[in-house]
């Protein structure tokens, strides 16, 4: 005979998750939203989280156990603190740092580069322009794409950067205006520029 199921028994148990990432970006939010829809959907998990502002330490409390960890790992200390704890660690961060790789959930920088390649060559752009941000490797790759598909499709891609501001990615708020708009005013127009995060200065320029 089959057997009867209790409509008592007790749910298996909830996976215990710490998410650690900013809550105080756009982007941090986002990523977190994410992580909570996924688990109603998909499982019952025990999010465990606290807010961060975008350069505060992202560490675990002293003494935590749980069953995985969704990190942004943006620096060498992170990556390091998350492997001593032998727990499974999910990397939501575009850094790639060297010798200490986590299993990685982000944007394909490189394939935005060349959808944006196509966009243009759709609209019938003939000159391309990026702006880009010094000392960051993911805006780096993003950039090479660009300059490479920009290339591929027969045509030659002008590139300026500027400085980055101290622990975001976007531009410095010292940002020289004059340079930037003669740079742009340099360009041969019609121009399709793309660029990781300095729409707004571009535009500042233009008005200056």
């Amino acid at each position: 005979m089959p057997r009867k199921i209790s409509p008592f028994l007790a749910p298996p148990p909830a996976s215990h998750v710490a998410v650690l990432v900013d809550t105080a970006t756009s982007w941090g939010r986002g990523i977190i939203s994410g992580i909570h829809n996924y688990s109603r959907q998909h499982g019952d998990w025990q999010l465990f989280l606290e807010a961060r502002g975008r350069d505060e330490p992202l560490v675990l409390p002293r003494g935590w156990r749980g069953d995985g960890i969704i990190a942004r790992v943006g620096n060498s200390a992170l990556a390091r603190h998350l492997q001593r704890l032998h727990i499974p660690v999910v990397n939501v961060s575009g850094v790639q740092l060297p010798d200490l790789e986590f299993p990685r959930v982000t944007n394909d920088v490189e394939a935005v580069a060349r959808l944006a390649v196509g966009y243009f060559l759709h609209r019938g752009f003939k000159h391309f322009a990026y702006l880009s941000l010094r000392g960051l490797e993911y805006v780096a790759r993003q950039r090479n794409a660009f300059v490479q598909a920009v290339a591929a499709a027969g045509f030659e891609c002008a590139v300026h950067g500027v400085k980055a501001h101290a622990g975001t990615q976007a531009p410095d708020w010292s940002l020289n205006v004059d340079k930037l708009g003669a740079w742009l005013q340099s360009l041969p127009k019609p121009v399709a520029l793309l660029t990781w995060s300095g729409g707004r200065e571009v535009i500042h320029a233009c008005q200056h």
